[in-house]
């Protein structure tokens, strides 16, 4: 799949960044004069992904890039992009990782998830806190899930469900119900560690009071970062969080199955694939991704118990849309065998 580290359209054109300042070129559609570095950063639309998958609307420098503070320009805004090294799908990965940033793995913790079929379903110990999918972006799994993310935002704004989400990302008509909790991601390469605090923030209230140990950097996080924080001032604390951008980079260096080389730089590495997570939310099916522009997307109902069903049936849709494609993980937040 075609990939470039950060795309930006604006009207009239586009500017692609693909090894740093130093290359821009690609006029994508073919318009007119691409943008310079000096292009002012207004009505500018960014993503890491195939410029077939343009996903998030921004209006200022402020609302696309890290808080390393704002950019004027193009050039600056590219210049100060924070990236971090990508995150490699395995369950004993993520386990290691959580477990460091105060998650007790011994009641629940990520197990494989072979297939979307019944046979597999039933392997997995239910009710799964969370389902966490590695899926690969552009071509057509892309195109369908972004057809399916427009179906969903249509029904919502037709008012067909009896609950909406607020600007925040908050479930809002349900009178002292749980609350979404949903971080924008402004750090290229940070979607998996996105994707696990989206799973265990949104577990069963039960889950979090168990498993989340006392005085840990998790739960330090949840605290800071409440339940009533926006998904940008969200994203902003974990942008100045030296100490989770360590426990990424030691999940994803120090316990990766392939060492990178030492001459690599890790941090700049183009990838296909991408996290999202599924979870249940008073009654609904949601799909938690921080790139995606109207996220979070409502699927529809579901239970805690079905919630490993429901995932795999969406999942399932996005797989049908290019049965050669091979790149997919599903992995599930799920209780140990011995509970």
């Amino acid at each position: 799949h075609a990939h470039t580290k950060n795309i930006i359209l604006c009207d009239r054109c586009t500017y692609r960044s693909t090894t740093g300042m130093g290359s821009s070129s690609s006029i994508l559609p073919s318009s007119s004069t691409a943008c310079s570095p000096s292009t002012p950063l207004t009505h500018l639309y960014t993503t890491n992904y195939s410029h077939s998958s343009i996903m998030k609307i921004v209006s200022s420098p402020s609302d696309v890039f890290t808080a390393q503070g704002p950019a004027a320009t193009l050039a600056e805004a590219l210049e100060k992009e924070k990236s971090w090294i990508p995150l490699e799908s395995n369950p004993t990965i993520l386990n290691r990782y959580i477990s460091n940033l105060g998650f007790d793995t011994s009641k629940n913790s990520f197990v494989d998830l072979f297939s979307t079929e019944d046979w597999a379903l039933e392997m997995i110990p239910q009710p799964v806190c969370a389902v966490v999918v590695l899926f690969p972006v552009g071509g057509k799994v892309m195109d369908r899930r972004n057809e399916m993310h427009r179906e969903c935002h249509e029904k919502m704004v037709k008012g067909e469900n009896d609950s909406k989400t607020n600007d925040n990302g908050m479930e809002s008509n349900h009178h002292g119900a749980r609350r979404l909790w949903y971080a924008k991601q402004r750090i290229r390469n940070a979607c998996g560690t996105f994707a696990i605090l989206h799973a265990i923030a949104n577990s069963p209230i039960s889950t979090k009071e168990t498993s989340v140990l006392p005085n840990s950097w998790l739960q330090n996080h949840l605290q800071q970062s409440s339940l009533t924080s926006t998904p940008l001032e969200n994203a902003k604390i974990i942008e100045n969080d030296q100490s989770i951008e360590q426990y990424h980079r030691e999940a994803a260096k120090k316990y990766a199955s392939i060492q990178p080389s030492d001459q690599t730089n890790d941090d700049d590495e183009d990838v296909d694939v991408h996290y999202a997570t599924f979870v249940h939310i008073n009654g609904y099916l949601y799909e938690l991704d921080g790139r995606v522009k109207d996220g979070p997307i409502r699927y529809g109902k579901t239970t805690q118990r079905d919630l490993l069903k429901d995932s795999c049936a969406v999942i399932r849709d996005w797989m049908k849309a290019d049965l050669d494609e091979v790149l997919f993980t599903i992995l599930a937040l799920a209780p140990n065998h011995d509970d």
